[in-house]
């Protein structure tokens, strides 16, 4: 039995984050004592039967908004080979199970926004190592992703592929020795909050389509069976509809702290739920638990989330997590962790829970040496 361990972010020897410098470029620099920041920094460090992959799940570090860039210097060039059908500026995302979130009605022209987005990793592998990446924005109606590129240091081949869950993903093998990935897009965006409408009704069991069954049932971390007699005592007696699933973020959003390190990868919703702690993903699994416990649809969802007319804050740029949630004939955004509309929301996955939706995943034991996430308006 081998360790699916995950990582976000640098800690201090007693488990406290450690504050990061907010310069032109913030790199997340791991410590020495690795075993000790994987554990503590996402709290998701789990042990699967039969895999020797080594997951790292979405970063959700004690923020509401940041903003980063990217770090000086340049990687080498690294070939890329897209699959079929996929490519910079296309949508990735397949119909039926997964398709992204849907618009209403149409408001007329709206200005969009350009945000450039990514990430870096440095790894050091004592042997080749084959690994998963899932960081591409999913392109949609909504959100067009332009100018993709991947680059290495060295160069190493990577290849591109959709998973089960119409999410787009990257394949490569870490040389022994040092490595860098590099992905960087421009995602362009509406400059407008997701859409919102509180007369959305639910739909009952027998008319939900076919492809949104699979979001009322358990997964890994969201236990609507353990916590479906909660979810009706609290929320049983309100009207359906779109004011319930936020009445769900409301309760969610003032029930737990944040609290990096909190939660471990053994943490399900409903240990969240008893602990009153979590980070961002522990905030998304219990509003999803809460939603399909009352035989509503939803979805677990992570991306870039860059800071687009709200305060700065001094964390550091990290991945985020929010749900989707299926009311009328559409899908519609809820974020039980800020808890407000947004601009600039850009999805990298769509699943059932974080579970779904690892950025890396390493099928061997190589060293996370430092990461960067970058998630800021582009210059015009």
């Amino acid at each position: 039995m081998a360790p699916t361990v995950s990582a976000a972010g640098p800690h201090d020897s007693s488990g406290r984050r450690m504050a990061v410098p907010r310069s032109t470029s913030r790199l997340v620099t791991a410590e020495r004592d690795r075993a000790r920041e994987i554990r503590l920094c996402a709290g998701l460090v789990s042990m699967t039967i039969r895999t020797t992959a080594v997951q790292i799940w979405s970063f959700c570090t004690p923020r509401v908004s940041g903003r980063a860039s990217a770090r000086g210097g340049q990687v080498g060039c690294c070939p890329r080979t897209w699959a079929e059908g996929q490519g910079p500026g296309r949508s990735h995302v397949r119909p039926g199970r997964n398709a992204p979130e849907t618009s209403g009605a149409d408001h007329g022209a709206v200005e969009s926004r350009r945000i450039l987005v990514g990430c870096d990793f440095t790894y050091v592998a004592e042997v080749s190592t084959p690994v998963i990446f899932q960081v591409q924005p999913a392109g949609s109606a909504q959100v067009a992703v332009e100018s993709g590129q991947w680059a290495s240091e060295p160069a190493v081949a990577v290849r591109g592929y959709t998973d089960l869950y119409g999410n787009p993903c990257v394949r490569a093998v870490l040389p022994a020795g040092r490595s860098s990935f590099r992905y960087q897009a421009v995602a362009v965006v509406p400059d407008a909050t997701e859409d919102a409408c509180e007369d959305a009704p639910e739909c009952g069991p027998d008319a939900l389509p076919d492809e949104t069954l699979i979001y009322l049932l358990p997964s890994r971390y969201c236990l609507p069976d353990v916590l479906g007699g909660e979810a009706w005592c609290r929320f049983g007696g309100l009207p359906p509809g779109y004011r319930r699933v936020q009445a769900v973020c409301d309760h969610v959003h003032g029930h737990l702290v944040f609290q990096y390190g909190s939660s471990t990868a053994l943490s399900s919703a409903a240990d969240v739920n008893l602990a009153r702690r979590g980070v961002c993903r522990d905030f998304t699994h219990l509003a999803v638990s809460f939603c399909r416990a009352l035989n509503i649809p939803a979805r677990y969802v992570f991306g870039y989330l860059p800071d687009l007319d709200v305060p700065p804050d001094p964390a550091p740029m990290d991945f985020a997590a929010w749900m989707e949630v299926w009311l009328g004939d559409r899908w519609w955004t809820f974020d039980p962790r800020n808890n407000t509309r947004r601009k600039g929301r850009i999805v990298i996955g769509r699943g059932r829970d974080a579970s779904d939706v690892a950025m890396a995943t390493t099928f061997g034991g190589p060293l996370l040496e430092s990461m960067l996430v970058r998630a800021e308006e582009a210059a015009r």
